[in-house]
């Protein structure tokens, strides 16, 4: 619960939706399949910062599940895909990905592959979910087309993936920006609205919803 625990207002939402007994547990579930633990392991040694944000994305998309009222079974393989979803980094060049400056075609595609290699990886680990693989294959994947890697519409991807897909977004604004910039995570809002249409509309108003209900700590001035 440290990386949680590190932004007041995630850890007072943490403990207004009672979240705690329930992510225990769920961060148990990476334990069992060996290929994805000794990934996650490495990429909490090597890319440190990369795995607070998976942690927390996780964190996030267990509590849109939970609010969706998703059943057990799909709860447990959400988590454990977004807890996941970014191990296909380990086998990026690290040159790329320390890079400051914008990234050209080629650097661009290397960063895009995460995903497939990821897939890849998942293919050696027999007897997973189907919609775990599905959603962390869609974790970038927009309904307005915009995404990646397949470029997909609405149509043709999962509940799933969209949620790890708007948690992974939301955190990431936060976390890389609004924090640092002492801005509330309530103020990710507007980008959310503004972005409303990239989003199932199902999962864009959970979220908005678990934000405006939410009582969090006072500002700071």
């Amino acid at each position: 619960m440290a990386s949680i625990q590190s932004y007041p207002e995630l850890f007072a939402i943490h403990n207004q939706f009672n979240l705690d007994s329930k992510i225990r547990r769920m961060c148990q579930l990476y334990i069992n399949p060996p290929i994805i633990r000794q990934k996650i392991t490495v990429l909490s040694k090597q890319m440190p910062g990369t795995f607070k944000s998976s942690l927390i994305s996780a964190w996030h998309c267990s509590l849109v599940e939970i609010r969706m009222s998703l059943e057990e079974k799909e709860l447990n393989a959400l988590f454990l895909a977004a807890l996941s979803h970014d191990i296909g980094m380990l086998h990026i060049d690290p040159t790329v990905l320390r890079k400051k400056e914008e990234f050209n075609h080629e650097e661009w595609r290397q960063i895009q592959a995460h995903i497939i290699i990821r897939q890849k990886i998942l293919e050696e680990e027999k007897g997973l979910p189907e919609s775990y693989a599905k959603a962390a294959l869609e974790h970038h994947e927009y309904c307005d087309g915009t995404g990646y890697p397949t470029q997909k519409d609405e149509n043709n991807f999962s509940l799933a993936g969209q949620i790890i897909t708007m948690a992974d977004d939301i955190i990431i604004i936060y976390t890389k920006r609004f924090a640092k910039e002492k801005k509330g995570i309530f103020e990710t809002i507007p980008i959310l609205q503004v972005n409303n249409k990239a989003h199932f509309y199902t999962t864009y108003e959970t979220i908005v919803t678990i934000l405006r209900q939410s009582e969090l700590p006072p500002e700071k001035t």
